[in-house]
């Protein structure tokens, strides 16, 4: 599963943007429109992932974030939130929008097809191919202490599904779960090499494998690495030395490392990678191996320019 296109909708430094997407996207500009744009990608994905949208809202400084809704998130509130206006253009009247074109993975595909069976309108709609577009909105409320997440629109092929009421599908809500951790946004944090070191299934330790070999060559270089219950760490000698030891650039590669091979994701989020990973991260996507369908880099020279 990849992005296509984007349209990004009242976002502070961002305020509209509609474009296509490449399989290795790169961008550069002014930092506020980068993590605007970063912000929009994680948006569209938390309107059905709980989990995103409280990272995004801890992201944005709200503080003890509820979200709401059964299913799919409907919104949110918090205590407060310094600062959050920021995110927001002003006269975008409290709204965001965003809208992805998403080319679904064979999977997905084949499960539409099923359900097809069911829903005479997916026979049309799936002839035009694989592709989804959803439009999401989020609504603030005056005193930015709560959002409500509305869905704008659902376009499988040509074909515009209902989104509310009792035409809509009864598929749409559990399709749209199952697009639930397909976004990876940054390094992968340390404790998620123990979580796969510590596994027993197959597919799990194949990719601990992979992570550790990758650790080895360069732009990592470590040499000969091996997964602990808190983390990886490399032979030095006689010493098995954890990464914490060895100094944050050591940290980084096993965190970027991680993002490709440990986070399961089809889709790789990266602000400002450092330059001697902007090469290695960028042949990531449909690289032996990886599941990544796709890496956006964000903060990159040479990339589009934003803002």
């Amino acid at each position: 599963m990849y992005i296509e296109r984007i349209e990004v909708v009242g976002f502070g430094g961002l305020p509209r943007f509609d474009e296509p997407l490449d399989r290795t996207a790169r961008f550069d500009g002014s930092p506020r429109a980068l993590v605007a744009l970063e912000d929009a990608v994680q948006l569209a994905f938390a309107a059905w992932d709980a989990d995103a949208l409280r990272a995004l809202l801890a992201r944005w400084g709200c503080v003890n974030p509820v979200v709401e809704g059964t299913g799919l998130p409907e919104g949110a509130h918090w205590e407060a939130a310094p600062g959050l206006g920021a995110v927001l253009e002003r006269g975008a009247d409290g709204l965001l929008i965003v809208g992805l074109t998403i080319m679904l993975d064979p999977p997905q595909f084949g499960k539409l097809r099923r359900l097809a069976a069911r829903d005479n309108r997916l026979i049309d709609a799936l002839a035009e191919g694989a592709r989804l577009t959803v439009r999401i909105g989020a609504r603030f409320s005056p005193a930015l202490d709560a959002l409500a997440l509305d869905p704008l629109g659902f376009v499988l092929g040509a074909e515009a599904f209902p989104i509310a009421g009792a035409d809509r599908p009864v598929w749409m809500t559990p399709f749209l779960q199952g697009l639930r951790g397909r976004l990876w946004r940054g390094p992968i944090p340390g404790p998620a090499w123990g979580d796969k070191a510590r596994s027993y299934r197959a597919e799990d330790q194949r990719a601990l494998r992979r992570a550790l070999d990758a650790l080895s060559v360069p732009p990592a270089a470590l040499g000969d690495a091996v997964a602990l219950p808190d983390g990886p760490a490399v032979y030095q000698g006689d010493d098995l030395v954890a990464l914490r030891h060895l100094g944050p650039d050591a940290e980084e590669a096993a965190g970027l490392v991680g993002a490709v091979h440990l986070s399961g994701a089809e889709i790789l989020l990266v602000n400002r990678p450092p330059p001697a990973w902007v090469e290695w991260l960028a042949q990531q996507a449909e690289a032996d191996g990886s599941p990544l369908e796709q890496v956006i880099l964000i903060g990159t020279p040479g990339g589009r320019h934003l803002g």
